[in-house]
């Protein structure tokens, strides 16, 4: 599994570039998208509109959101990565 941040990383493309190869090779993803106080934070590229993502002001919320969230997410898409692996074999 993967997790990416994109909290700081404007001027990083580097990281939108390892989210792709994560896709590319079935790796589950999960984008955590910083939206800020205001609104303002950095938006993911449309590219990745449709991965799974969290959007989060504080990395408290962050934190609190993946705790409580994350053992609902595995167990939800765990059939469906298991299969892609057969797949591949």
């Amino acid at each position: 599994m993967c997790f990416f941040d994109n909290r700081g990383t404007a001027d990083q493309p580097n990281v939108y570039i390892e989210v792709g190869i994560a896709c590319a090779f079935d790796v589950p993803t999960i984008v955590s998208e910083y939206v800020g106080p205001s609104g303002g934070g950095a938006a993911i590229p449309s590219d990745f509109q449709g991965l799974f993502r969290i959007q989060y002001v504080t990395y408290q919320q962050l934190f609190r959101t993946l705790y409580f969230g994350l053992p609902n997410f595995i167990l939800k898409n765990r059939g469906r990565w298991t299969e892609k692996r057969r797949k591949r074999r």
